[in-house]
């Protein structure tokens, strides 16, 4: 079953679980005709990468969270 990206779903606290972060990082957001978003760590090194043309803000947080 694929995750509820809705707004309405990600921002409910009774669904919405935040992960500990133990480490600050950078996240780079390209928001044009195929959205994409890359993290890295404070050394630079990539740690995610992805782009697609149906995503949204919510698909968006939900992959990086």
């Amino acid at each position: 079953m694929s995750p509820d990206y809705t707004a309405k779903n990600i921002l409910n606290p009774a669904t919405f679980h935040i992960k500990t972060l133990k480490r600050l990082l950078i996240l780079g957001v390209d928001p044009g005709t195929t959205m994409g978003y890359a993290v890295l760590d404070l050394n630079g090194a990539l740690l995610s990468m992805k782009s697609s043309r149906t995503m949204n803000l919510p698909m968006l947080v939900w992959d990086v969270i």
